[in-house]
């Protein structure tokens, strides 16, 4: 009978031991989320906003694509706000300062892209969580791939530069609900982008005159392109081919290869035209490269036609002097 109670009493023991801090934190939970309503937004007077702190976390560069005019960035956002509902005093509940709630159970501020290329909706998921700290300070850190419109000017490719913005607004929370305080951009990985460098990361808050309007900020990023590739594969074939295309004229006319050589200059310049798919396809502006292209293949068809009439004038010329010679003896 006696070892049956101490097996009881070890049982109970390993019971408490373990069952000890899940039901202090079952405790908690139900104390936070225990009437708690996420439509309503935390705000200890109707009339003051409620300040959200909204910063972004650039992983990476994905796509820049010139013809669609549109940038596709993989990043989160870092969302910082008080909610005065959900603190408790750590001492009663065995030290913990911090528990991860589901995004749909804590108020959310209704933010979202306006100049989004995809479908409109809500950022992150229901199983994503937030963080909730005992002082009330909530951290939401939602991300994703966005596709975003961005103007671009192509003129002076290959040593272009872009500057594309985002733009965050609300779906319906005026200013005198919700105020933006934007916070820098952080980088949160060195990858790099094959195509394009990021120069610059700025941030713009809208001033309100209207309080009833939606609050924006304004997100710039600088982009310059990497022209190397471009460089070995357009530039420098363009300047070997016209410097050719000018030795054609130094080439003997008795050598009997002037033709030849004008043809394959020719042809060089049309496969050209067809490696510079590699270009930017667009109508809104044609770049200066394009145009240089264009001209010098235009220009290597009278460097064809120049030789066809000197070869001419000499062939006719020892013709009429073999004529004379020969007349004379």
């Amino acid at each position: 009978m006696e070892s049956y109670r101490r097996i009881v009493f070890v049982l109970i023991c390993v019971t408490e031991i373990y069952a000890g801090p899940l039901s202090i934190r079952k405790t908690l939970y139900n104390k936070v989320l225990g009437g708690y309503n996420s439509q309503i937004r935390p705000v200890l007077e109707d009339s003051e906003p409620t300040p959200v702190n909204l910063g972004f976390v650039l992983i990476s560069l994905v796509d820049l694509n010139e013809v669609e005019q549109s940038i596709t960035l993989n990043e989160m956002f870092k969302l910082v706000w008080q909610d005065a509902s959900l603190q408790w005093d750590p001492a009663d509940y065995d030290g913990v300062t911090k528990i991860y709630v589901e995004q749909q159970k804590a108020w959310l501020p209704d933010i979202f892209l306006t100049n989004t290329l995809t479908t409109r909706g809500n950022l992150g998921f229901d199983k994503l969580t937030v963080q909730v700290e005992n002082t009330g300070l909530v951290l939401w850190q939602p991300s994703g791939l966005f596709t975003l419109s961005c103007k671009t000017d192509v003129t002076y490719f290959p040593f272009d530069k872009q500057i594309c913005k985002m733009v965050v607004s609300t779906y319906g929370s005026p200013g005198k609900d919700i105020s933006f305080i934007p916070d820098h951009l952080q980088r949160a990985t060195d990858t790099p982008n094959g195509l394009w460098r990021i120069v610059n990361v700025t941030t713009e808050l809208l001033e309100l005159d209207d309080m009833d309007a939606l609050p924006e900020i304004f997100v710039y990023l600088d982009l310059e392109r990497r022209p190397v590739y471009y460089i070995v594969n357009v530039l420098l074939p363009i300047i070997l081919l016209s410097i050719v295309c000018i030795l054609v004229f130094f080439v003997p006319v008795d050598s009997g290869e002037k033709i030849g050589l004008c043809i394959t200059v020719l042809l060089a310049f049309v496969s050209l035209t067809v490696a510079s798919s590699i270009l930017p396809v667009t109508s809104l502006q044609t770049p200066f490269l394009v145009i240089c292209i264009s001209s010098l293949t235009g220009m290597s068809g009278p460097t064809l036609v120049a030789p066809i009439i000197v070869l001419n004038v000499h062939h006719k010329w020892s013709v009429s002097l073999h004529t004379r010679e020969n007349s004379e003896i």
